[in-house]
């Protein structure tokens, strides 16, 4: 499969692996930009959203902003999975087990293999979003935060 990893992180790629194409970043440093990142979700099938098994939400700005892009989304099912309750496992994301291989490569396959699928949880994916994360309940919770302090 065609693969783009996007990751600070230091990752070799064989020799021979034309298939996979790397790009240097983080939510803090990229050498994507905003627009750039964007439109690798939009060209994507799908976003691969691998996390550490770590207590701390992580994960969650490039989620959202795949699955408002309408893309099925892989996210590991960390013991911190932000939103258990909005993200549901073979509806609007496939939920893996962290550490499992033979999971992602299952989910990959599976989505690759129906595009019906992937349109159906890409659509569902940004009806989360959309209903559940719109950018003005986020303002006023920054309000709220804000007139806390």
């Amino acid at each position: 499969l065609p693969l783009h990893i996007h990751t600070s992180l230091p990752v070799r790629v064989k020799p021979g692996n034309e298939n996979i194409k790397l790009s240097h970043g983080n939510y803090y440093q990229s050498s994507l930009t905003d627009t750039g990142l964007r439109s690798v979700y939009c060209r994507s099938r799908a976003v691969v959203v691998p996390l550490q098994n770590v207590l701390q939400p992580s994960g969650y700005s490039v989620t959202m902003q795949a699955m408002a892009c309408g893309k099925p989304v892989v996210l590991t099912r960390n013991r911190g999975l932000w939103a258990p309750e909005y993200l549901v496992d073979g509806e609007n994301c496939i939920l893996v087990s962290p550490g499992n291989s033979a999971a992602l490569a299952t989910a990959l396959r599976r989505l690759e293999g129906d595009a019906g699928l992937r349109t159906r949880m890409g659509e569902a994916a940004r009806e989360t979003v959309l209903k559940h994360f719109p950018h003005k309940k986020n303002l006023e919770s920054l309000r709220a935060a804000i007139a806390d302090l």
